[in-house]
């Protein structure tokens, strides 16, 4: 009997070489940093062979972005929402990925929540909405 060829995978739209190219690092340097060749690194970039969990994870730790980023953001698309205007402006100077959550969330706490604005200063803070002290009265 003849062997049954398997239908080609369908591969899912990746940017790999738009952040490498991003973060201005050659191919074979992101190859040796997740234990690839080079040349396997350009097939998984050029969608011919499907990519592994632990590759994309090495790589965001290179790019300096999420395993998702790698997945589903472009980081030379021009942002168009706040929220990726400041993803974008982050990830330009170089925030990692565990801080641009944080920073992300912190700005949209500010921007999103004028009444957590206001209560968001520190604790110990005794500018403007601190009471005056009442004068003692003498006890008679």
């Amino acid at each position: 009997m003849a062997p049954v060829k398997k239908p080609r995978a369908i591969l899912g739209a990746h940017y790999f070489r738009a952040w490498r190219d991003f973060r201005g690092i050659n191919q074979e340097d992101a190859a040796s940093a997740i234990n690839v060749e080079r040349g396997t690194l350009s097939k998984i970039e050029n969608g011919k062979v499907p990519y592994q969990q632990q590759y994309v994870e090495g790589l965001a730790r290179l790019y300096a972005c999420r395993p998702s980023d790698l997945i589903g953001i472009n980081p030379v698309r021009t942002p168009t929402t706040p929220e990726e205007q400041l993803r974008a402006a982050l990830l330009s100077f170089g925030v990692d990925a565990e801080d641009l959550g944080r920073a992300v969330s912190a700005v949209k706490v500010f921007v999103d929540d004028p009444v957590e604005r206001s209560s968001a200063a520190p604790p110990d803070d005794q500018s403007e909405r601190a009471s005056p002290r009442r004068a003692k009265v003498p006890l008679r």
